[in-house]
């Protein structure tokens, strides 16, 4: 019966579906799911009071299943995003696997449906991780920028499993104010996880990012967009004037960007900064990317590749004064790891024999250079090497070893991307969205 309801609700038949719902409900009382898909089906029917009076009637143990918490996070929405009765994507629904006789239904939907997107100017998306001394600052700034430029907009906090009163603080906000809307992570997820939350549920013709830390300041929103007036799509962020320790942060950052921009020469595309948060996109470009590690950086190179304009300009950046800097030297590993991902999905993914060719290619002649020069050594200094069957046995193991681990690598990056790509599924949760009901 539920899936006879959910096979009528597809074909636009909302009234059938509310009848086999019924039926399924009436041979199980306590059937969750077909509870859960007849109140979308409510919706759907603007009957928006049956749809509430089931959101209340689930038992505290059915409060914490993570479909329960999306059924009631897309009707708190509803109180201040209209339903639109002509779209057809509204909700996104998708059976599981069978595991019964009646095959249980799971609907995913979007806190913002596809229809309503791009109906605010700007959505300002910033990624929080124990920041509890910069965000209520950082809230005032952003509001007062906007505010004189008068434009609509939104301001989206990621809070991305904070420790601190970070939490209490974006509550406390987004009770008070109705353009503020905070997507609350179950665990501590990383700065891409929070910006792919924050693009997902952002409703603005351009979406701006900023990090939480007071180090980007909202001025220079107006300049961002000022550029993309120009008819550019996406406006990089450039701090040009960088306020962070040189050692630490500094030099691995310019060594980074060097590195960055000879590996990606041939995709039309040289910034100054990759790692800068404060960009401005059009909606239409974060739609068609998907992000995983550390490839928030990589947008702009994605861009590129997807043939749009990017600009770079100029912006301040300010000493960290509250909390305590996320990020050390590992990242820049991290960084480097995902770029080769990045190289291999943009330029080798149909032809991937390409790309490990060329590794070989380097491995065998690296190899064999080294080699060449452990050679002519031993024969000038003969009692200082060991043997060179020995060294030669090494540099098999090292260069074969690194050409396997590297080979692991991918694939496990190309099933990752199957798995979440090809069920459409978000690799963090989201354990709430706080909004103001208007």
């Amino acid at each position: 019966m539920n899936d006879i309801g959910v096979t009528c609700f597809h074909l636009k038949k909302y009234e059938k579906a509310e009848l086999f719902l019924n039926k399924a409900l009436r041979l199980k009382k306590d059937y969750l799911h077909a509870r859960i898909n007849l109140a979308y089906v409510y919706i759907k029917q603007e009957k928006l009071t049956k749809a509430y009076e089931i959101s209340e009637s689930f038992s505290a143990a059915e409060q914490n299943k993570i479909e329960v918490i999306e059924l009631r996070n897309y009707l708190d929405d509803l109180s201040h995003i209209p339903l639109s009765k002509n779209s057809e994507n509204t909700l996104h629904l998708n059976f599981t696997s069978r595991e019964s006789d009646i095959l249980p239904l799971e609907i995913q939907e979007n806190i913002v449906s596809d229809s309503d997107k791009g109906n605010l100017d700007i959505s300002v998306v910033v990624p929080v991780f124990n920041e509890e001394g910069n965000i209520k600052i950082l809230y005032d700034r952003t509001v007062k920028t906007i505010t004189e430029i008068n434009q609509s907009y939104e301001i989206i906090f990621i809070n991305d499993g904070s420790s601190d009163k970070s939490g209490e603080i974006l509550t406390d906000l987004a009770q008070k104010d109705s353009k503020v809307k905070v997507v609350q992570f179950r665990r501590n997820y990383g700065q891409t996880a929070a910006l792919s939350a924050g693009f997902k549920y952002s409703s603005g013709k351009v979406i701006i990012t900023m990090d939480g830390d007071l180090q980007n300041d909202p001025s220079d929103i107006p300049l961002l967009l000022e550029k993309m007036a120009e008819g550019y799509d996406l406006v990089n962020g450039w701090r040009k004037n960088r306020q962070d320790k040189t050692i630490t942060r500094k030099i691995p950052s310019k060594i980074a960007n060097k590195i960055i921009n000879i590996l990606i020469s041939g995709s039309g595309i040289q910034l100054n900064d990759f790692g800068c948060t404060l960009k401005a996109y059009k909606r239409g470009i974060i739609k068609n990317i998907r992000l995983y590690g550390e490839m928030h950086r990589f947008i702009p190179v994605f861009a590129a590749w997807l043939g749009v304009k990017v600009a770079e300009i100029p912006v301040k950046h300010h000493p960290r004064k509250y909390g305590v800097a996320k990020y050390g030297l590992g990242r820049v590993s991290r960084v480097i790891f995902d770029l080769i991902v990045v190289r291999f999905f943009s330029d080798f993914l149909v032809r991937p024999i390409q790309f490990f060719g060329r590794i070989a290619k380097n491995i065998i002649g690296w190899s064999s250079l080294a080699l060449l020069l452990i050679a002519v050594m031993k024969f000038i200094f003969p009692d200082f090497f060991i043997s060179f069957n020995t060294i030669l046995l090494l540099f098999c193991i090292v260069s074969v070893g690194s050409f396997q681990i590297l080979i692991m690598g991918l694939l496990g990056e190309i099933m990752m991307r199957i798995y979440f790509e090809g069920q459409k599924k978000d690799y963090y949760i989201v354990e709430k969205i706080i909004r103001k009901k208007r």
